[in-house]
C-alpha cells in the first residue's frame, strides 16, 4: 500500500477549518447554555442508551 496524496486544495483546507472552528463555537455555546441551566452530572459520567423488549412493548 502506498501513502495516499491529499488532493485537498488550500482552500479545501481553509473551508475544513472554518467549519471546525464555526462547530466548536457552536459546542460552546451548548455547554454555556447547560452550565448556566444549573446542576449537571459529574465529570466521567457517561450516558448509555439502550433497549428493553417485552411482549408488545419496547422501553428505552
Amino acid at each position: 500500500m502506498g501513502r495516499r496524496v491529499s488532493s485537498k486544495s488550500p482552500q479545501d483546507k481553509l473551508e475544513r477549518i472554518t467549519r471546525l472552528q464555526t462547530a466548536i463555537a457552536s459546542l460552546e455555546t451548548y455547554k454555556n447554555f447547560f452550565e448556566g441551566q444549573g446542576e449537571l452530572a459529574p465529570s466521567g459520567v457517561w450516558v448509555a442508551r439502550y433497549q428493553v423488549r417485552q411482549p408488545q412493548k419496547a422501553y428505552w
